[in-house]
C-alpha cells in the first residue's frame, strides 16, 4: 500500500462520515443509484475492504514483550498528542466514551452515557475552539500509580502546558485540594466542582448547613451556592481570590459563573465528533481506536481551517 492509497482510504472514511452514512451498507456506497461518484472513482470496494481488514499499527512479533510495560502498545505509536497549536488561556479536562463492543479488557460500561459500552479516553480541550490538545486512554487499574486517578489524569494531560498561566476547568471527579495545590506550584489555576464528602476539606461538612458561604485557605477558595432548594453547588477555585457576585440577575458568585461557562469544552468536542464520525461496524479494537483518532484529527483540522 502506498502513501497515496492510504490517504485515499482515510479520505473515503471522512467522506462517509460527512455523508452521515456510517450505518449505510458498504456495497451501496459504490452503487449508481444510492452511492457517491467519488467512491467509485477513488478506489474499488474490494480494495477498501482489504485495507480495512489487514491494517495494523504495530509489530505483532514483538507485541508480547512490549505489552508487559505498555498495556496500550498496540496503538501507542499513533496515540494523539499535538505540540504545534498554542491554545488560549482556558482549558477543560473531561472523559470521552467512544462507543464500541469490540473485545477489549479496557471496555467500560457507563449507564449515564448515550452509548453504554465503549473505550474511555481522557480529553484535554481548549474551551473556545474545542481543539483537542491531548488525550489518554483509560487502561484500568494501575498498581504503580500513587496519586488518585483524577489527580493523575489532570497532571498527565496538562504536563506540556505547565508554567504558562493556564486555567483548567474540571468536574467533581477530578477536583481535590491536592490537585489544586500541585497545579499552583506549576503556575496553573483550577476551577472545579467539589464533592462535599472530600476528607481533605473539613469545612465542607459545615458548609452544607448554610445557604451560602465562602472559605479561603492557602490560596484555595471554596464557594458554596444554593442553586435550588434541593441542589447545592460547591466550587473550588484558585483563580478567584474573593467571593464576588455579579451585580445583576440572580447574583451568582463569579467562580460559579466561571465554571458554568468553561466546563463544556471536552463535551462539545465529543458532540462534534459524533456528527461526522468515521466509525463503522468493527470488532477489532485497534481499528476502533483509529476511527476515534480520525474523528478528533478531523475536528482539529476544521478548527485550524476556520481560524485561517
Amino acid at each position: 500500500m502506498t502513501d497515496a492509497e492510504l490517504d485515499t482510504f482515510m479520505g473515503l472514511l471522512y467522506l462517509r462520515g460527512v455523508m452521515n452514512a456510517r450505518n449505510f451498507p458498504l456495497d451501496l456506497l459504490w452503487s449508481d443509484e444510492y452511492g457517491c461518484q467519488a467512491f467509485r472513482q477513488s478506489m474499488s470496494r474490494n480494495r477498501l475492504r482489504q485495507i480495512k481488514t489487514f491494517m495494523r499499527f504495530d509489530c505483532r512479533t514483538t507485541r508480547s514483550e512490549r505489552i508487559k510495560d505498555d498495556k496500550f502498545c498496540i496503538m501507542s505509536r499513533v496515540l494523539y498528542s499535538q505540540k504545534a497549536y498554542i491554545p488560549e488561556v482556558s482549558l477543560t479536562v473531561d472523559e470521552q466514551l467512544f462507543p464500541t463492543k469490540a473485545r477489549c479488557r479496557f471496555t467500560q460500561f457507563m449507564p449515564n452515557k448515550p452509548d453504554k459500552f465503549g473505550i474511555k479516553f481522557w480529553i484535554l480541550a481548549e474551551l473556545n475552539s474545542k481543539y483537542c490538545l491531548n488525550m489518554k486512554p483509560y487502561l484500568g487499574k494501575d498498581d504503580q500509580r500513587v496519586a488518585p486517578l483524577g489527580t493523575h489524569v489532570v497532571l498527565t494531560l496538562m504536563e506540556p502546558y505547565f508554567g504558562r498561566g493556564y486555567n483548567v476547568t474540571v468536574d467533581n471527579f477530578f477536583t481535590s485540594a491536592e490537585l489544586a495545590k500541585k497545579l499552583l506550584e506549576k503556575r496553573t489555576s483550577l476551577v472545579g466542582t467539589l464533592r462535599l464528602n472530600r476528607k481533605e476539606i473539613p469545612v465542607s461538612s459545615k458548609l452544607a448547613t448554610h445557604d451560602s458561604a465562602f472559605y479561603s485557605c492557602d490560596s484555595l477558595n471554596l464557594v458554596k451556592y444554593q442553586a435550588k432548594q434541593t441542589k447545592t453547588v460547591v466550587v473550588l477555585s484558585t483563580l478567584h481570590k474573593v467571593a464576588a457576585c455579579q451585580t445583576e440577575g440572580k447574583k451568582k458568585p463569579e467562580s460559579i459563573l466561571c465554571y458554568s461557562e468553561n466546563k463544556c469544552g471536552a463535551d462539545m468536542l465529543d458532540s462534534m465528533c459524533r456528527l461526522v464520525s468515521t466509525k463503522a461496524g468493527c470488532r477489532r479494537r485497534p481499528l476502533t481506536i483509529f476511527f476515534n483518532k480520525l474523528d478528533i484529527a478531523g475536528i482539529n483540522a476544521w478548527i485550524i481551517f476556520r481560524k485561517t
